[in-house]
């Protein structure tokens, strides 16, 4: 018994991040839209909105498709989605100029801390 709650422990653990930092790429909002938070908050070129628009569409499709494999496991399922968000980062970095690049640094701390903080109110509710 101590076995199974320790395993769905853990389940949930490695789960939920998934689930949570997945939802970076709402379903309801299209690569334009995202596009626009940015270009408001980081003051975009032209050329820049034209090269990070291809990596917002490439990062949702693969969170979405990741979210939609039932065959990987949860501790998989993390790994990859960090890969995904670090190699979209590392793109997204170097179409930043170098003053934008701490404002969009900022910018993925406050959605880091909105996820914690929503994961947290889910673990408050659930008690």
């Amino acid at each position: 018994m101590k076995r199974w709650i320790v395993s769905m422990s853990m389940v949930c653990v490695l789960v939920a991040p998934v689930c949570l930092l997945a939802q970076d790429a709402p379903q309801g909002r299209s690569p334009d839209q995202i596009l626009k938070v940015y270009d408001a908050k980081l003051i975009l070129t032209e050329d820049q909105k034209l090269l990070l628009r291809p990596l917002i569409a490439d990062r949702q499709l693969k969170i979405k498709e990741l979210r939609q494999d039932q065959a990987m496991r949860p501790r998989e399922k993390l790994k990859k989605l960090e890969s995904i968000t670090d190699n979209v980062d590392k793109k997204i970095n170097a179409v930043l100029t170098s003053g934008q690049r701490p404002k969009y640094a900022e910018m993925e701390k406050e959605m880091m801390d909105q996820i914690k903080e929503r994961r947290q109110r889910g673990k408050a509710a659930s008690n």
